[in-house]
């Protein structure tokens, strides 16, 4: 597995939307308890600290892509598994899908926030914009 991953372990992969810009990154899910940050999403401040846990769309997509070329396909399919989004939050909409089984994030909002689960991995793939689908 190439270095860029043995770096991502221990946390989630997450789609954010914010004024009207899609983002990804990768952290604890302690992160994403979103009705725990609702002060400072309101002044700004849970931005600054998200922003420490960027992945900027290139460099994940070429990861990924190096590692299809050097895998077999059982082998990738396996991996990509663990490299998936799991969460999806639209701060303009105030919205958050949950696709991580351990634990209820889609009930951990503020009570004006709209909040969701799909069980279903590819149901939930399927929301994801294809311009920020790097694992294709």
């Amino acid at each position: 597995m190439n270095d860029y991953f043995k770096k991502l372990q221990g946390g989630i992969f997450v789609l954010v939307k914010r004024n009207e810009t899609l983002k990804y990154y990768f952290s604890e899910n302690s992160m994403f308890l979103i009705d725990d940050w609702e002060s400072e999403i309101i002044n700004g401040t849970y931005f600054d600290e998200l922003n420490k846990y960027e992945i900027p769309f290139d460099k994940i997509y070429l990861s990924i892509k190096f590692l299809k070329n050097d895998m077999t396909t059982e082998e990738f399919d396996k991996m990509i598994n663990w490299k998936m989004p799991q969460l999806i939050i639209d701060f303009d909409k105030k919205k958050l899908i949950n696709n991580f089984y351990d634990q209820a994030l889609e009930d951990r909002i503020p009570e004006n926030w709209d909040g969701s689960f799909i069980e279903n991995r590819n149901d939930f793939l399927q929301l994801i914009p294809e311009k920020m689908n790097y694992w294709k």
